[in-house]
């Protein structure tokens, strides 16, 4: 593994309707601790990594500038889709969609996923910052 250089802060941001819906943080907030846990791993190596260094195993291009950060727990694999974007918006990656990988080509999730980046690129969603904080579960029931 190559040595993370400071000068890359990658700032990861979540799909978010003008009516105010996150899916992916939403769907993000429901994983086992384990599988969150692990997201936040991956999440913290990219964070700081040069985009080159974004690679296979936990890190793939697919088409039409989507892409997938990937990660495994057990017998379980997650893709989070996502973009480079806003393209606006300097060194930051945007969660399209996530889900625990159950087929080998997700054709609904890629679709999901070119969906919503188009929507924020048009400004009709938003991009706001990804919340990897855990939460007590006293002020998750609040919301």
């Amino acid at each position: 593994m190559a040595e993370q250089n400071e000068d890359w802060n990658w700032t990861f941001r979540g799909y978010e309707s003008m009516a105010g819906s996150r899916p992916v943080q939403d769907w993000f907030n429901g994983l086992p601790e384990s599988a969150s846990d692990e997201m936040r791993d991956v999440v913290g190596y990219l964070q700081h990594s040069p985009i080159q260094e974004w690679k296979f195993p936990h890190f793939e291009r697919l088409e039409d500038g989507i892409s997938e950060v990937r990660f495994r727990v057990g017998k379980v694999r997650y893709r989070v889709y996502g973009y480079f974007g806003p393209t606006w918006i300097r060194q930051s990656y945007t969660f399209l969609h996530g889900t625990d990988k159950k087929v080998s080509n997700d054709r609904h999730g890629k679709k999901t996923a070119k969906d919503r980046m188009a929507e924020i690129e048009r400004k009709q969603a938003r991009a706001p910052e990804f919340e990897f904080e855990e939460r007590p579960d006293s002020e998750t029931a609040q919301e």
